[in-house]
């Protein structure tokens, strides 16, 4: 189980240094309760309830390890749609701003 990985890697100076997420679809039942309890009083504050999107992998990995998250699906897709919302309503001047402000970078 998770709970004994963890307690395996806290025996050692070098192992319990590392980031530990506890992933589990057990954490409200019967099953999972018990370790989930032990492994919350004895410190680990990362854990993840399944079903688990991969955005949500990721994102919580980036912030245990303490860098930016890429930008994920969903968010690209409303991204898009409001540059091309903007795009269509901007006046020639704007688009040449734009094109302009763009070819700097």
């Amino acid at each position: 189980s998770g709970a004994k990985m963890y307690r395996e890697l806290q025996k050692s100076d070098a192992y319990k240094k590392i980031p530990v997420l506890i992933v589990s679809g057990h954490t409200r039942d019967d099953m999972g309760k018990p370790d989930f309890e032990e492994l919350t009083m004895s410190g680990v504050g990362v854990y993840l309830e399944k079903p688990v999107t991969p955005d949500k992998y990721v994102k919580t990995v980036s912030d245990m390890l303490g860098v930016d998250a890429p930008v994920s699906e969903a968010e690209n897709e409303d991204l898009r749609a409001k540059l091309e919302q903007e795009l269509k309503d901007a006046s020639p001047d704007e688009l040449k701003r734009a094109l302009e402000a763009l070819k700097k970078k």
